[in-house]
């Protein structure tokens, strides 16, 4: 392996030339050139003091002895050359001082590039104009361990090469490529190139300095491979999680107001491409104009400090106009004075649960309000079943303790009899409306006549609408077919919509029964009277069990309030139906539809 550095004088100290006393060739040339130069000038200086001796005698006052004289002179010349030689010493130790300070800052320079160098992360080989190596860092000796020691200050580049190939770190069948693209390098090419060591990547690439050199930069590709393959990972994870959460994500710039959203987020407001001027204020306005306020002050809470996480539930418009529920949670980043600069946070969709929180609300209450009726009905009931129990109590008691005449018997007994019948129908309607709730009603089917039931519903009514001047009329289609149902329960249903209708209609008022049939629809029968009427809340009461119309208005009233809601369990036990209308203080009208699948 170092049989090439061997050759190309690297490790030998001999190889090396010297110069004497430790100088190189240029600073003994230089230094000859100034002592010529000293010595010249030491030549022109006593020729000139020979030559002018008298004169300068002749100037400092002494007489022309040429004994004197020469004796002067010889002591101006001696010293001139002392002078000479006493500056020409100092001036070479200057020097000398000079230079080791140069070469020790040099040195240090050098051992902090080469620091440098070892933290840069990729590998680095500096080469100079002659392509001898100047210098190599760690990084570029640990791709290849095998041939880190020869890579030494000064060793050749091609003898490097040599030495690479001699290390195995080049394939046998590209030896004479690789020793080609060298050249190539050295001639100006600086294409990268791939190369594979030791099983990992490396990326090779070349620059050309200034003095003619090169830098060899060893990029390893196996580590970015593995961070891209880690980032990948990360990103399909968070992707993934974020998928399956349903949320979308925001990042607002409070320095610039920039709002960057991802799609998701975006899709709640219906917007497909938000633009580089997508902003806050473009969000704010999607926002339900009675949900804004509330979105601000969480907003300025949640920026002045005063919550630890910004979290408010909204309202936003879609493109198509409506509106969808959402839930923003979002956390701002603070400089070190507290001040928010940037907030980030995610949005989901919560229509869904709000969706089902109103349901809740909404049932919530209907059980609030039927336990209120049922404890209406309680307290109204005992009046209901104490009313025929006081006259059955009352004139059983008047026949068992009097001694009475045969009519004045029989008069209290038909008391009896109706009291007694009347308890017995509000006990049979609770016993209905348990068994309805409980999905026990069954039907006794048979071929029923509509007109000849309304007849007979009539027939028990009768009394009532004389004493109350009545008018009814019926208005029913001759070819009315019968339908397949309980004739008992439609029975029912006809007296507890007729009563209705003559209880709440005033004397000589209007009643009204019709109804109207087809093969598609099946058959329609209507009660209509121009009684009080009910209003929208009445009508919604009406149908639940327990439940009678505004006692304030009815409260003479008789009944336990159970008549619509039996009216509605067996309409649904035929799978028909029954709705009611009530224009305001223009009576009522109760429609019965039973399906065509009941005509007989």
């Amino acid at each position: 392996m170092g049989d090439a550095l061997v050759r190309g004088g690297v490790g030998d100290d001999s190889a090396v030339a010297k110069p004497p006393n430790g100088r190189d060739a240029s600073s003994r040339r230089n230094l000859t050139v100034s002592e010529f130069s000293d010595l010249a000038a030491l030549v022109m200086f006593v020729g000139t003091m020979l030559v002018g001796s008298g004169g300068l005698i002749a100037y400092t006052g002494l007489t022309a002895d040429p004994l004197l004289t020469k004796e002067v002179g010889l002591a101006l010349i001696l010293n001139a050359v002392i002078a000479v030689v006493t500056g020409i010493g100092i001036r070479r130790a200057l020097q000398r001082q000079l230079a080791s300070s140069f070469k020790t800052h040099a040195a240090e320079v050098n051992a902090e590039l080469l620091a440098a160098l070892d933290c840069l992360p990729d590998g680095v080989a500096v080469w100079d104009s002659e392509q001898r190596l100047v210098v190599a860092n760690k990084q570029y000796r640990e791709a290849t361990p095998r041939i880190s020691p020869a890579l030494l200050k000064g060793v050749d580049l091609d003898d490097a090469v040599e030495t690479e190939i001699d290390g195995g770190y080049v394939p046998e069948q590209t030896t004479d490529r690789w020793r080609e693209h060298r050249r190539n390098q050295q001639l100006g090419d600086r294409r990268t190139i791939r190369r594979r060591i030791d099983g990992r990547d490396y990326r090779i690439s070349a620059a050309e300095t200034s003095r003619g050199g090169s830098i060899t930069i060893s990029h390893d590709l196996t580590t970015d491979a593995q961070q891209e393959s880690t980032y990948t990972r990360l990103g399909e994870r968070y992707t993934l999680a974020l998928a399956a959460t349903k949320e979308g994500l925001w990042d607002l710039d409070l320095r610039t107001g920039r709002l960057d959203a991802t799609p998701r987020a975006l899709s709640f407001i219906g917007v497909r491409d938000p633009g580089p001027d997508f902003n806050r204020r473009d969000w704010i306005a999607r926002i339900h104009p009675a949900d804004r306020m509330a979105y601000r002050q969480c907003w300025r809470a949640h920026l002045h400090g005063e919550t630890e996480i910004f979290s408010a539930e909204y309202r936003v418009q879609d493109a198509d106009g409506s509106y969808r529920w959402i839930h923003d949670r979002a956390l701002a980043l603070r400089d070190s004075t507290g001040k928010a600069y940037r907030i980030a946070g995610a949005v989901a969709d919560i229509s869904d649960r709000k969706a089902t929180e109103e349901e809740l609300s909404r049932t919530r209450e209907r059980a609030e309000a039927a336990s209120r009726a049922k404890s209406e009905f309680l307290t109204s009931i005992s009046h209901e079943l104490r009313t025929p129990l006081n006259a059955i109590i009352g004139f059983s008691s008047l026949v068992r303790d009097n001694e009475l005449t045969g009519d004045t018997v029989r008069e209290y007994a038909n008391d009896i009899n109706v009291a007694g019948t009347r308890l017995d129908g509000i006990v049979t309607d609770m016993i209905s409306i348990a068994r309805a709730d409980l999905g026990r009603l069954e039907l006794a089917e048979s071929t029923v006549d509509l007109t000849a039931a309304v007849d007979a519903v009539l027939r028990l009514h009768a009394d009532r609408v004389a004493d109350n001047a009545l008018q009814i009329q019926i208005n029913l289609p001759a070819n009315l077919p019968p339908i397949i149902a309980d004739a008992a329960k439609i029975k029912q249903v006809l007296h507890n919509v007729l009563s209705n209708a003559i209880k709440f209609t005033s004397e000589r008022g209007e009643i009204e029964i019709s109804g109207r049939w087809n093969l598609t629809d099946g058959v329609q029968i209507m009660v209509r009277d121009n009684g009080i009427g009910m209003s929208p809340v009445e009508i919604a009461q009406a149908a639940e069990p327990f439940a009678k119309a505004d006692a304030t208005v009815r409260q003479s009233s008789q009944g336990a309030g159970l008549g619509l809601a039996i009216v509605g369990a067996y309409m649904k036990l035929h799978g028909g139906s029954f709705d009611i209308t009530s224009p305001e203080a223009a009576g009522t009208t109760v429609s019965l539809r039973f399906p065509p699948e009941r005509l007989a």
